[in-house]
């Protein structure tokens, strides 16, 4: 048996695993970190598959955890066990919320990358709730207040959508981010993604927050500790998911404090709950909150709130005032708007398109990179103007030699935007790539629909 102390010691030994320098993509860098803060055995296989085929110095990495071998052998153990026990009783209640997060990354994750393309591969989404709410567990804000609290008038949705946009200061904070092309993607805002901003920034809405991060997710189910056990919520989106009633939104990469928190938004009918599975903890208030490692676009941090809960620019006191005419939040900096180089666009792409639908593995000593249509088709669906423009950023650096590892994801986008086209705008076989995304944008990037179920919740 190991005490909750000893095993976040032992956690967080393979989670500060240092990466050799040169990682250029973020969704690998992001996966891998994702494989070292796992203790299956099978670890060293997979890091011997990608040294082979890298020019980066992986031998300092295979080093570091060939040290850590006996580490991770207790900790192996020590989570198969717990893992059995739960396999036993689907109420039992982890120790400690790091034996839960090594349990998600051993058992959920690693297991995931070893899937091989074209197999039945599983893709997760966390939620983190400090205790279990019982009945309204998982459920968003305005739904805990019936079904006429939780509807909003499109009208209103729309001004909304429009304030922000508008906002002075919002389009200064998005510039700064991104530049021009934040700025164009700030005005490609759907408006499901605007009941998205409208929900992290603490508005009652329909919608209801997951990250692909665990960390994340822990991070927030830790905040505060009580004599109540607290909750980790998955949902688990394989290839045979029947995701017809949920709506998956892709969250608006322009606001720079969602897309550190890998987050995105679920929606159900209102007659449905959202499809999350729940484990418990017990909190261990000396050790918590327990603060992510690793946050997508930041890179390490620093073990502060300020890494994952900042607000640059002051944006919360922008979006909750935005119907306030005299509340415009803090003044912005003046003469800062840094244009982006290439390299942080076509990571942002990745990580916004590649966190919500791919995933990365290794089979027979190969990497390889693939996509979720269903996943895919739900970033069309609900964010149209902003998943265009990133795939076809994707698509015109794949032409670049620089960009070379991105060809396999963007032909992979490719794929399933010519099958949407063919079968939502009567296209038949289209074959012209390039032209494919741009048939799509003038077919659809103005419309304003609310796809189902996001539509059951508006009135008109």
């Amino acid at each position: 048996m190991l005490s909750p102390k000893e095993v976040a010691r032992l956690y967080g030994e393979m989670a500060d695993t240092k990466l050799p320098a040169g990682l250029v993509l973020p969704g690998s860098e992001f996966w891998i970190r994702s494989l070292l803060s796992s203790c299956d055995p099978r670890l060293d296989g997979v890091l011997a598959a990608i040294a082979t085929r890298s020019a980066l110095p992986w031998s300092t990495v295979q080093s570091q955890v060939t040290e850590q071998r006996e580490s991770r052998r207790k900790l192996y153990a020590w989570i198969s066990e717990l893992a059995a026990r739960l396999d036993a009783d689907p109420d039992f209640v982890f120790p400690d919320p790091y034996s839960l997060l090594c349990w998600v990354r051993t058992f959920q994750l690693f297991d995931s990358s070893l899937v091989p393309p074209g197999g039945n591969a599983r893709w997760f989404f966390y939620r983190g709730e400090e205790q279990d709410y019982g009945k309204t567990r998982f459920m968003p804000t305005a739904a805990r207040h019936g079904r006429e609290a939780a509807t909003a008038e499109l009208a209103a949705l729309v001004r909304h959508r429009k304030a922000i946009v508008d906002h002075p200061g919002v389009r200064a904070a998005v510039a700064s981010w991104l530049g021009s092309i934040g700025e164009h993607l700030l005005q490609q805002l759907s408006l499901s993604q605007t009941l998205a901003i409208a929900q992290h920034y603490g508005r009652d809405t329909p919608l209801l927050d997951v990250t692909t991060n665990p960390e994340v997710a822990m991070f927030f189910a830790t905040r505060r500790s009580g004599e109540k056990d607290g909750v980790l919520g998955f949902w688990r989106c394989d290839k045979n998911t029947d995701s017809a009633s949920l709506a998956l939104v892709l969250s608006p990469i322009v606001f720079e404090r969602l897309h550190r928190q890998s987050a995105c938004f679920i929606c159900s009918p209102p007659d449905r709950s959202p499809p999350l599975a729940a484990i418990r903890f017990r909190h261990v208030p000396e050790l918590e909150p327990m603060r992510p490692r690793w946050l997508a676009g930041f890179g390490r941090c620093t073990g502060v709130d300020d890494d994952i809960l900042t607000d640059p620019w002051d944006l919360t006191g922008i979006l909750q005032g935005i119907n306030d005419p005299h509340k415009v939040g803090a003044p912005l900096p003046s003469g800062q708007r840094p244009t982006p180089d290439d390299a942080r666009l076509v990571a942002v792409a990745l990580d916004a398109i590649g966190t919500a639908a791919g995933k990365m593995g290794v089979v027979d000593g190969r990497r390889f990179v693939e996509v979720h249509p269903k996943l895919v088709y739900h970033l069309f669906r609900y964010a149209l103007g902003q998943f265009l423009t990133l795939a076809k950023l994707l698509q015109i650096s794949a032409i670049d030699d620089r960009w070379a590892f991105v060809r396999p994801l963007s032909g992979k986008l490719v794929e399933v935007l010519t099958a949407i086209v063919s079968a939502h705008a009567a296209i038949s076989s289209p074959t012209i790539d390039d032209q494919i995304l741009d048939i799509l944008t003038h077919a659809g990037a103005a419309s304003d629909a609310m796809p189902w179920p996001v539509s059951a919740w508006v009135t008109q």
